[in-house]
């Protein structure tokens, strides 16, 4: 057997350790053909892949937009129809649920909120009511509600010297005088003629200036016969309020008609 003296023995030992380094390291082979693999498939199927993508992103979408939609909260709505001023109760009203998207943010949640409120407008069967449908007690909803169905209102402009100071308070009831400025609007008329167009109006409302607090005159409550009369003195004459007594108000039937008779 031929041995190798020292020099030849480590020549022979850095041409089998180069020889060891230049060889794959275990398991190199099955990468590389599992990368052109891919490769391949990422060649050929381009468009399917991302077909597939652009599916997954809009199912992921889609679920997270419809998930709002199926989280539902409950509402009021009315059960039946309701006409404007209607006074709202139990059995007008009814609790659904609809989905958090569809859902206004001024639309009632609870029951507490719109019982013994009236109504602003026409409600239909089945509507969701919202703030704006109704107010909550008559101060909110204007003087139309302090008018039965036979009843006007109608402003009565008048100084604080033609209208007892300016002392009149709202729920009072006045007397509605003319004093004529020349011709009056009956035969007898001419300067100096005076008469008692309403007698025992209820005053519903009191006018001041917003800023210095000046007394303007009141809103009172007449028929509309009545309401056409007035308009005609208040054009053809000075017109003066006299308080009536409180006694005197619950004895006399409020709103009569006394105007001179041509």
């Amino acid at each position: 057997m031929e041995r190798f003296d020292g020099e030849e023995r480590q020549e022979y030992k850095k041409t089998a350790t180069g020889a060891l380094r230049s060889l794959p390291p275990a398991g190199y082979g099955c990468r590389m053909e599992v990368m052109v693999f891919l490769k391949s498939i990422v060649k050929r199927h381009r468009l399917l892949l991302i077909a597939v993508f652009l599916g997954v992103s809009t199912s992921l979408l889609s679920l997270s937009v419809l998930s709002a939609y199926v989280k539902t909260k409950p509402v009021v709505a009315a059960a039946r129809d309701m006409d404007p001023y209607h006074r709202i109760s139990l059995d007008d009203i009814k609790v659904i649920e609809m989905p958090l998207k569809a859902i206004l943010p001024s639309s009632i949640t609870r029951v507490e909120e719109v019982l013994g409120a009236y109504t602003l407008s026409k409600v239909c069967q089945g509507q969701v009511l919202l703030e704006g449908h109704v107010v909550r007690g008559r101060e909110g909803a204007g003087i139309s509600f302090e008018l039965s169905p036979e009843e006007r209102a109608i402003f009565i402009p008048a100084t604080a010297a033609r209208a007892v100071g300016g002392f009149i308070k709202k729920g009072d009831r006045v007397d509605v005088l003319w004093a004529g400025r020349g011709y009056g609007l009956d035969d007898r008329g001419g300067p100096g003629v005076a008469a008692t167009v309403l007698k025992s109006a209820r005053v519903i409302e009191i006018l001041r200036d917003q800023q210095s607090g000046e007394f303007m005159g009141v809103v009172i409550t007449a028929t509309p016969d009545s309401s056409e009369v007035i308009a005609r003195y208040l054009e053809n004459g000075a017109i003066y309020l006299a308080l009536v007594p409180r006694a005197a108000s619950f004895e006399e039937g409020g709103g009569s008609e006394v105007w001179p008779q041509r």
